[in-house]
C-alpha cells in the first residue's frame, strides 16, 4: 500500500505544479486583461465552482462505473485541453474564452476530483494518517514550490500562451502515474440528505464549511499583493515560492506531530492564528509585510489543511461507514464547493463595495468559526 501511496503521490505533485500556476495566475491575469475587473476575476472562479458542483451531481454514476483511475485520467486530460482558451486569450481578450475554458474545466474538476479523494482514503491508514499525509503534503508542496516562480517568470517573459503550454505539458506528465495504480469502482446509493442524518457526516460538513469560508479569500488576496507590488508577476511568483518552502520544510514533522496530540484543541489554536493571519494582510502595504504576513498564513494553513485533511479522512473512513464511504465522500465534495462559492461570492461583493482589506477582515472573522468545530 506504501507503494501505491508514493505512486499516487507523484501523480498529485506533477497535477499540483500545473493546478497551482492557473489557480494562482489564472485569476491575476483574468484581472489584469479586463481592465482591473474583480468581477471577472472572481466571477469566474464562482462560476466555474458552480458548473463543476452541478456536473459532479449529474455524472457521479458514470464516474463510479468507470472507475477512480479512469475518471482521473479523462480528468487530467480534460484540464489538458482546458489551457487552449487561454492560449487564445492572449491575442484576442474576449470574455468568451474565459466561459470556454470555464466549461472545460468543470467537467475536469468533476471527473478528477471525487476519484482523488476516494484513493486517499484507501491509501492511508487511520493509525499513521497524520504522518503519511505529512509526506505526501511535504512532496507535493516541495513540487508546488516551482509553480509560481516557474509561472511567475514564464507570464511576466513570455505571456499567458507560454504559461498554458508549460501547465499543458505538466498534466499530461501526471497522467503517467496513473497507469501504476488499481481502477476502484464505486456507487454512491444514498441521498445527501439521509446521510447527512448521521453525526460524523454532520462533523464533516461542519468542518469543511468552516474551512472554506476562510480559506478563499486567499485568490483576492493574490490580486491584492500583483497589485501592492507593482504588477509583476516574476515578483508575485519569487514571494510565494518563498513562502511554500517554508511551509515544506515544517511539512512532515508536524505530520508526526498531529498523529500524538489531540487534533481538536489544535484546530482551536489555529483558527486563532489564522485570524491573526488575515487581520495582519488586511494592513500589510510594503513588500517585506507581505512576506512576513503571507509565511505566518501559509505555515498556519499548512498545519490546519493538514489537520482537516486527517480529521477529514477519519470521518470518511469511521467505523460502520464501509457501506456508505462513497456518498460520504460525495457529500464531502458538496459541502465544500458550496462553501467555495459562497465564501467567493461574499469575498466579491466586499471587494466590490468596500475593497480589499475588508474583504480579510471578513475572513478573520470567519476563522474564529474554528472554535466550533
Amino acid at each position: 500500500m506504501k507503494n501505491k501511496l508514493l505512486i499516487f503521490t507523484s501523480n498529485y505533485s506533477l497535477f499540483q505544479i500545473g493546478f497551482e500556476m492557473i489557480n494562482l495566475y489564472g485569476v491575476v491575469y483574468f484581472y489584469q486583461s479586463f481592465d482591473n475587473s474583480i468581477v471577472i476575476a472572481l466571477g469566474s472562479i464562482i462560476l466555474l465552482q458552480l458548473g463543476y458542483l452541478s456536473t459532479l451531481l449529474v455524472i457521479v454514476n458514470l464516474l463510479g462505473r468507470l472507475g477512480t483511475r479512469v475518471s482521473m485520467m479523462i480528468g487530467s486530460i480534460l484540464f489538458f485541453f482546458s489551457f487552449f482558451p487561454l492560449v487564445k486569450l492572449e491575442t484576442d481578450k474576449d470574455i468568451v474564452w474565459i466561459v470556454c475554458w470555464i466549461l472545460i474545466s468543470m467537467f475536469a474538476k468533476a471527473f478528477h476530483h471525487l476519484p482523488f479523494y476516494y484513493y486517499v482514503s484507501i491509501f492511508t491508514d487511520s493509525k499513521s494518517r497524520g504522518a503519511e499525509m505529512g509526506i505526501v503534503n511535504a512532496i507535493s508542496v516541495f513540487f508546488e514550490a516551482l509553480a509560481p516562480i516557474l509561472g511567475g517568470f514564464t507570464l511576466q517573459r513570455y505571456g499567458i500562451s507560454s504559461l498554458a503550454m508549460v501547465s499543458l505539458v505538466i498534466f499530461g506528465l501526471s497522467i503517467i502515474p496513473l497507469f501504476f495504480l488499481d481502477n476502484y469502482h464505486f456507487k454512491p446509493s444514498t441521498s445527501i440528505r439521509k446521510i447527512m442524518k448521521l453525526h460524523s457526516a454532520k462533523q464533516l460538513v461542519r468542518l469543511h464549511v468552516v474551512n472554506e469560508l476562510q480559506a478563499n479569500s486567499n485568490i483576492a488576496w493574490y490580486i491584492y499583493v500583483f497589485i501592492l507590488i507593482g504588477a509583476n508577476f516574476t515578483k508575485l511568483g519569487t514571494i510565494f515560492t518563498i513562502v511554500i518552502i517554508i511551509s515544506a520544510i515544517i511539512s512532515y514533522s508536524v505530520g508526526k506531530f498531529l498523529d500524538h496530540h489531540n487534533r481538536r484543541k489544535i484546530m482551536h489554536m489555529e483558527g486563532f492564528i489564522s485570524a491573526l493571519a488575515w487581520l495582519l494582510r488586511a494592513i500589510t502595504t510594503t513588500f517585506g509585510m507581505v512576506i512576513i504576513t503571507d509565511t505566518i498564513f501559509k505555515v498556519n494553513r499548512y498545519i490546519k489543511d493538514e489537520l482537516v485533511d486527517v480529521l477529514n479522512l477519519d470521518l470518511l473512513t469511521h467505523e460502520g461507514h464501509s457501506e456508505i464511504i462513497d456518498d460520504v465522500i460525495l457529500l464531502r465534495q458538496v459541502a465544500v464547493n458550496i462553501a467555495i462559492i459562497l465564501s467567493l461570492s461574499v469575498s466579491l461583493l466586499l471587494v466590490y463595495y468596500f475593497g480589499f482589506e475588508v474583504a480579510f477582515f471578513f475572513s478573520a472573522f470567519a476563522s474564529l468559526f474554528f472554535l466550533i468545530v
